[in-house]
């Protein structure tokens, strides 16, 4: 979640999960990595997105074993992303 006070705070039962944001004016980039150093895990994850002001909808950019930094689509704050282990979603304001 990006709070009001444009601090970056994500929680997550995945401990696999992590986060990272950067925001100037009124763009905004946040990027949610799933990496595990097991290749045979194979559990999905699922993570909210819960953004304070800026844009509802975002870019999902896509790195994993089948799309190198490729658009596949937008998302909107309040849904959900569905994530394989081992992949890079680059959410970009739109």
């Amino acid at each position: 979640k990006i709070g009001d006070d444009g601090l970056v705070y994500y929680t997550a039962d995945n401990k696999n999960i992590y986060a990272a944001a950067a925001e100037n004016g009124s763009k905004r980039a946040v990027m949610i990595s799933y990496y595990t150093d097991d290749d045979e895990y194979k559990e999905k994850c699922v993570v909210e997105l819960d953004f304070k002001g800026g844009s509802d909808t975002y870019e999902i950019l896509l790195l994993d074993d089948s799309h190198n930094a490729e658009s596949i689509g937008t998302v909107n704050v309040g849904e959900k992303l569905e994530m394989q282990p081992n992949t890079v979603c680059l959410l970009k304001s739109v």
